[in-house]
Formats: structure tokens, C-alpha cells, sequence
């Protein structure tokens, strides 16, 4: 037996949704998946027509299947799949863990396409769960990684879902959207292309269709704590604080190790005013990364600045710009406490200076935090700029 058909059937009122999945045996990879949602008066036609339509789609499957290159020796395989359960931890420990298992697999087969696609995926990610990796120096790696995937496998979707994300960190948003809608063509059951281009959709302020991949990412991978972190971060960006401090307490439940969920839980805590709260859950993510000293530290200098505890916040901020003098990309996160000491000239001069050396992020502008900067006319010019 080469693939195993699973599936699960849900119902609500009159109408039942059937989700189907198909699964390579040998390594346990989702070939495919779909949704049919219909009516269950006539049950018979319904069971008829769901048949019909999965063995309509089994066939061409199965013979994709058959071509989808192959992990050339046990040992690189065995590597990649360890690769991806540190790559799911989204710490920067876990990624840089990822990175040496991915870089392993390569050193053992070379041509294994699918680990250079992983290793260019956890050096895009890297520098956004990092105080110390720099996009100028991880993104170019990324990319040569997602080149070097597509030479070896040209239907890689991982490929394209990481240089749409590199095209849209360039601020190309169409160049972006092409490589999204390709990997997604490629491979439509692969979870994190939706997922990404949900967060890109949403960071434009295109909530309707970011929602709809959001919640296809969720479907064809109901298990990931960055997906559902994800659904969580829509309700944060459309200022539904108190949305999103229910469902970040959802996935905290399910994953209380995962450091993710805690960082939105503190992001819609601080909007709301509730600084004890976020301390309370800063300090828990910290302790989650305790070999990751300057982890959330701007979000503490923020929240001890706005309840009123100024000595504290400078404190933090002496330790980051030590930090930022020994070489480190630190300017983003000084400027967010000046932001929670309320002093937008030292906040914007801290951009200004991210903004020449590592480009700004159009999801970071896109916060919330800097709803109370966005009129002010050097923000404008500064967004002009980048």
C-alpha cells in the first residue's frame, strides 16, 4: 500500500462537511487534501458524488506521487524530519538547530531538494524570532536556498512560499502574490504557503481573503500552534484586543511551551492597558527562552514605561543599546520603548536608523503600537522612504 485515504465528517444543521486527506505512506507526507461541504437530505447522492470526486482526483495523485523526487538515502531523510520538529518550535534556539539538521541532510545528499527548500524557509524565519540575526544577512541565504530547491525540484511550493515571502519583505508586493499563488498551485494541501500568504494578505489590510487562507491553512493543518497563533494575529491587527486575548489564551492552553501565541497574548494585552497582565505572561515567555537573554526585553521596557515605572524601562533600554553598540540589530526594539516612554522623536530616530541599515517591515508598520506615530509628519516621511 503506497497511500493511505483518511478523512473526518462534520454536521451542522442539514449541511456536512467531509474533509478528506491523502497520505504517502512511506514517509507519512500529505499528498492532498479537500473539503466538500453538502446538503445531507439526499445522503446516498452525497456518499455517490464524494466517491466519485476523490477517485477522480486518488489517480492523478497517486501518479504525482510517483515522480515527487525522493529523499535520496535513509540518513538524509531521518535529518530533514528532525529539521522540521525543531523548525516548528518558531524560537530562535529551534531554528538555528533547524538550519545545522537542514545543512546535515545536504552535507549527506546533496541534491535532496526538499532540504534545501527547509533550510531556506528557517533562514527567512530566523531574523523574525531573533534580536540578533539580521535580515541583510539571513534573507540573501534564503534565497540562494530557495534557488538551488527549484534547480533540484521545480514543483517545490516551499521554494515559492519563501521567495513570496522575500519579495514581499522587498516591499514587490505582485512578485510576491505570484510566487504565493504558485506554490499554492503547486501544491494546494501545503499549509504554510497559505498561512504566509494570509499574513501577507492581512498585513495589507486585505482582512476578507487573509481570513479565508488563514482558516485553509487551519483546515489542512488543524494541529499547528503558528497557524492558529496566526488566526490569532488577525484579530490583533483589526484592534479586536479583547478577541484576540481569548483565542491567544486558546492556543496557550494547547501549547504552553510554544512562545509565539504568549508574544500576541502580551502584544493585545499592552493595547488594552493591562500592564500587570503582560508582565505576568512577558516574564513566562522569557522564561520559555532562557538561553535567549533579550527576548521580548522591549516589550518589558514598554509595559513597565506605561504603568508608570520610568527608572525600570531605561534600564532596559541602557542594556539594549549596550547591546546595539557590541553590533547587534537592536534599533526596532529601542524604538519601542522610547514609544512606551512616549518620547516619538527618540522612537522615530531609532526607525530612521533601522530603517538605512535593515529596511523596515511592513507587518511591523502595520501594528497597532504605532497607530499614535502614524500622523506625525517624519513617520509619514520615513514610510515614503522605505
Amino acid at each position: 500500500m503506497s497511500a493511505l485515504l483518511e478523512g473526518s465528517v462534520s454536521k451542522a444543521g442539514k449541511q456536512i462537511r467531509v474533509t478528506a486527506r491523502l497520505i504517502n505512506v512511506a514517509d507519512g507526507f500529505q499528498l492532498w487534501t479537500d473539503t466538500y461541504d453538502r446538503s445531507i437530505d439526499d445522503i446516498i447522492a452525497v456518499e455517490d458524488d464524494i466517491a466519485r470526486r476523490i477517485a477522480e482526483r486518488l489517480q492523478g495523485k497517486i501518479e504525482a506521487a510517483q515522480t515527487r523526487p525522493k529523499a535520496p538515502n535513509p540518513e538524509a531523510h531521518a535529518l530533514y524530519w528532525r529539521a522540521r520538529l525543531f523548525w516548528n518550535k518558531r524560537t530562535e534556539a529551534g531554528l538555528k538547530r533547524a538550519a545545522q539538521l537542514f545543512q546535515e541532510a545536504i552535507a549527506k545528499a546533496p541534491g535532496y531538494g526538499a532540504a534545501h527548500a527547509g533550510l531556506a524557509s528557517t533562514y527567512y524565519l530566523l531574523p523574525q524570532y531573533s534580536v540578533s540575526a539580521r535580515q541583510s544577512q539571513y534573507h540573501p541565504l534564503a534565497r540562494a536556498s530557495a534557488t538551488r530547491a527549484l534547480e533540484l525540484d521545480s514543483s517545490s511550493a516551499e521554494a515559492h512560499a519563501v521567495l513570496a515571502s522575500l519579495q514581499a519583505a522587498a516591499h514587490d508586493a505582485n512578485g510576491a502574490e505570484e510566487h504565493f499563488r504558485r506554490a499554492i498551485q503547486l501544491e494546494p494541501s501545503y499549509a504554510t504557503a497559505h498561512h504566509w500568504y494570509g499574513v501577507f494578505l492581512v498585513v495589507r489590510a486585505r482582512r476578507d481573503e487573509a481570513w479565508s487562507e488563514l482558516r485553509t491553512a487551519l483546515d489542512l493543518d488543524h494541529t499547528s500552534p503558528i497557524i492558529q497563533t496566526a488566526l490569532v494575529h488577525w484579530y490583533y491587527l483589526g484592534r479586536d484586543y479583547d478577541r484576540a486575548v481569548e483565542e491567544a489564551r486558546k492556543v496557550i492552553d494547547a501549547f504552553p511551551e510554544f512562545p509565539a501565541a504568549r508574544h500576541i497574548l502580551t502584544a493585545a494585552l499592552l493595547q488594552s492597558g493591562r500592564y500587570k497582565e503582560a508582565l505576568a505572561e512577558i516574564d513566562k515567555s522569557r522564561a520559555l527562552q532562557a538561553d535567549e537573554p533579550l527576548a521580548e526585553l522591549e516589550k518589558r521596557g514598554y509595559a513597565l514605561a506605561r504603568s508608570g515605572d520610568r527608572a525600570e524601562a531605561e534600564k532596559i533600554l541602557s542594556v539594549l543599546e549596550e547591546q546595539r553598540q557590541q553590533g547587534k540589530p537592536l534599533d526596532g526594539a529601542i524604538g519601542f520603548v522610547w514609544l512606551g516612554l512616549k518620547n516619538y522623536d527618540r522612537a522615530i530616530e531609532a526607525l530612521e536608523r533601522e530603517e538605512a541599515t535593515e529596511g523596515l517591515d511592513d507587518e511591523m508598520l502595520s501594528d497597532p503600537f504605532f497607530d499614535e506615530l502614524r500622523n506625525l509628519p517624519r513617520l509619514q516621511a520615513l514610510l515614503r522612504k522605505s
